[in-house]
């Protein structure tokens, strides 16, 4: 069992996902990577976004530890397992980036009225901060289920944890996050330039 998990994961962080098949049973990784590009070429720039984000978080994937294991009368077995992975909870590394990058959204959004050059500006901003490599990981836990398969062999048969710790679906992800307080940034700034206006 603790092969065929080793196995599932290392696959998983090189995308290799007709391997990761072969050892697991309805993953939900597998098929969430599959519906990201089920529609693929769609102009959605923030699904795309996100489709991205959740690639690049498997190419983290480390495995630092197999922890417990809770084992079944049917046979399954409850495997707690420690990773290291991009850090999707951090909301800190852009704002040495702050002001530059709400100057070039205001700037799109109010003077150029167009908010599809501004989001696509705010995607490509984060992930190529991923691309550098230069953000921090941390150290996830995450439990995976293994079951026999009716040949006798083990296969991952529940990996849902691990599918939300990559897709941090408790939580705000980085871009929605920046562009709220974007949206505070802009309602002040725009305040102040119509007094501003309004003084001249």
């Amino acid at each position: 069992a603790e092969d065929v998990l080793y196995t599932y994961l290392r696959s998983l962080s090189m995308l290799d996902f007709y391997t990761a098949q072969e050892y697991s049973e309805d993953s939900n990784v597998v098929s969430t990577y599959q519906d990201y590009y089920a529609n693929y070429g769609i102009e959605d720039y923030y699904d795309d976004f996100l489709r991205k984000q959740y690639k690049y978080a498997l190419t983290t994937l480390e495995i630092l530890q197999i922890g417990d294991t809770a084992v079944f009368a049917d046979g399954t077995e409850n495997v707690t397992v420690k990773l290291n992975m991009i850090d999707l909870t951090d909301k800190d590394f852009w704002l040495k980036d702050k002001d530059t990058l709400f100057d070039t959204l205001f700037n799109y959004k109010v003077y150029q009225d167009d908010d599809t050059k501004a989001d696509q500006y705010l995607y490509d901003y984060i992930y190529k901060l991923y691309e550098k490599g230069s953000l921090p990981k941390k150290e996830v836990d995450v439990e995976i289920v293994l079951g026999k398969s009716a040949g006798g062999g083990w296969l991952v048969t529940n990996d849902k944890e691990l599918d939300a710790a990559l897709g941090y679906d408790w939580g705000t992800d980085i871009a929605k996050f920046i562009q709220d307080e974007y949206q505070q940034y802009e309602l002040k700034r725009t305040l102040k330039e119509s007094l501003d206006k309004g003084d001249d």
